[in-house]
């Protein structure tokens, strides 16, 4: 009989090494579950090659379901995880009729909501951490009593109380971290610090719809449906202000209808706008087209480009980001929307659609969700 291997005396240093090679999400996982002294390496390795890892979009599941499916892009490979109960628990809307929770996702955690009452939970895939935020500070009406049943908002959000989430930190490595929630319909974003035990409600009622957030430099940024960039300072503090940035980014001559996104690239923050064009003939989508501007928060000036260098942009249900990573086209935008999943070459103006459906009987594509490879650090 062999000798019996004491996995937690190998060399502190080699393991480290190792642990920074591992090129896969499920194998870093695999890794820090061997024992302590190996898990411990998970959290010494310097940039491991798995936080540049790409994104991974989570496929629809019936609502009920708590098995989630998140596919790699260059890969293809398939990972599955099974979220929480509350993470998942369905809401009863009526007594014939339930709903699953809503998810979006920010810095690789999941944002779950429930439909009724709009109870909020943040849960990491991987580890099962669940964080409970208190309960939101304004009352926000019942979703069905609100749907405007426009060709405009079938398009784009599922719920038109939340289009977005934004974390200022992953949770997972940083203790200090606020969660910025968008309610359009409201005319409000609500932003809960970590160290606080109540949500801080901000009223932009004197200001056009946001369509997206961001956190940029410490700061909560917004883009409204104007093209405004606004910044909201310090809105915990007494003398908490809102400064419009850039005044309306040059979107007048944009035809059709449009969505604004904000993201950061190479610590420069950029707007893109999403254009729909239609067939007039039969009211359907024609295609899609994004408009990019370079802004200069400090000199309030835009620039439109076609470049995103090395990068590739994600945007659609989770907070908007940009990554370098193996296997992404770069100057590309991927998204998802009520349809699709596709890729849009900036520089080319060419549009692969239908990245990846899946199987539609389980939900509308708008259950597709990016969400970012934070998982080197998932033990909360």
């Amino acid at each position: 009989m062999g000798r019996k291997t004491n996995w937690n005396k190998l060399d502190l240093d080699l393991l480290t090494v190792i642990a920074e090679k591992l090129q896969f999400c499920e194998d870093f996982k695999t890794f820090g579950g061997v024992c302590t002294w190996w898990r411990r390496c998970t959290k010494l390795s310097h940039e491991p090659s798995v936080s540049r890892h790409a994104p991974w979009l989570m496929l629809p599941e019936p609502p009920s379901s708590k098995k989630r499916r998140f596919r790699g892009l260059n890969d293809r490979i398939i990972l599955e995880a099974d979220l929480p109960d509350i993470a998942i628990a369905p809401s009863v809307i009526s007594d014939q009729e339930t709903n699953g929770r809503h998810l979006f996702s920010s810095l690789g955690w999941l944002i779950s909501i429930s439909p009724i009452g709009y109870n909020i939970v943040l849960v990491h895939p991987l580890s099962k951490v669940v964080i409970n935020p208190p309960p939101l500070p304004v009352e926000v009406p019942n979703r069905k009593t609100i749907m405007d049943p426009h060709y405009y908002f079938q398009l784009f959000p599922f719920d038109i109380n939340f289009l977005k989430f934004a974390l200022s930190d992953n949770p997972s490595t940083n203790s200090n971290y606020t969660l910025a929630a968008n309610m359009p319909y409201l005319q409000y974003v609500v932003l809960w610090r970590s160290c606080d035990k109540e949500w801080t409600p901000i009223n932009y009622r004197t200001i056009s719809t946001v369509s997206d957030i961001t956190f940029y430099k410490g700061d909560l940024y917004a883009v409204e449906m104007s093209g405004n960039v606004v910044i909201f300072s310090k809105p915990w503090e007494s003398h908490f202000s809102t400064r419009t940035v850039v005044a309306n980014v040059k979107i007048r001559d944009t035809p059709s209808l449009g969505w604004m996104y904000l993201v950061e690239l190479d610590n420069i923050l950029f707007v893109i706008r999403r254009q729909l064009f239609l067939d007039e003939s039969d009211d359907k989508y024609k295609r899609w087209n994004f408009v990019v501007w370079e802004v200069n928060v400090e000199t309030k000036e835009t620039k439109h480009t076609k470049n995103l260098r090395d990068k590739a942009v994600f945007l659609g249900h989770n907070s908007s980001f940009s990554i370098t990573a193996k296997g992404c086209k770069p100057n590309c935008i991927y998204y998802t929307d009520a349809t699709n999943v596709g890729v849009f070459d900036l520089g080319t103006g060419h549009n692969f659609e239908d990245l990846y459906v899946g199987n539609s009987s389980l939900g509308s594509c708008k259950s597709h969700l990016w969400v970012e490879s934070s998982f080197a650090n998932s033990n909360y």
